[in-house]
């Protein structure tokens, strides 16, 4: 059923060689989880699910992959829906762990000084890059 679902997103969907390789390995994560609990991917029950998120997390992939991979498991578990014409799928509401906001990076005062020292202030070019340098910093623009 895997098979026929990748098929479906490349020839039906028309989804970009990328996406579709990105949700083959997804799936082949499923498949690989599900052969270790002795069920099929398809016949997987909530906590199946949840159990293969959690596991997912704790294997070290980062919080976007592990969404896409949910997102990849919902859409298969519609398409089984769909082709086996049942009402709903284990998967409707699995939601994936919330990713953690990135925190941006900084200068130390150190590296400021020594990137406000670099432009010769001698040239009209060397004052407008010092300017445009102190607006950013000064600002917290970031490049």
């Amino acid at each position: 059923m895997i098979d026929a679902y990748i098929t479906y997103l490349r020839d039906v969907r028309r989804m970009s060689p990328n996406t579709v390789e990105s949700y083959a390995r997804d799936l082949g994560l499923l498949g690989a989880f599900a052969e270790k609990r002795g069920v099929q991917a398809e016949a997987m029950t909530r906590q199946d699910l949840e159990a293969f998120v959690r596991q997912s997390m704790s294997s070290g992939l980062a919080p976007r992959s592990v969404a896409r991979a949910v997102a990849c498991v919902r859409g298969f578990y519609r398409f089984v829906a769909v082709e086996r014409k049942h009402d709903g799928s284990p998967a409707d509401d699995l939601r994936p762990p919330r990713a953690w906001a990135a925190l941006p990076k900084f200068l130390s005062l150190e590296e400021v000084d020594r990137l406000l020292a670099q432009p010769d202030t001698g040239t009209a070019r060397g004052l407008r890059d010092k300017a445009l340098i102190e607006v950013l910093y000064a600002t917290g623009l970031r490049v």
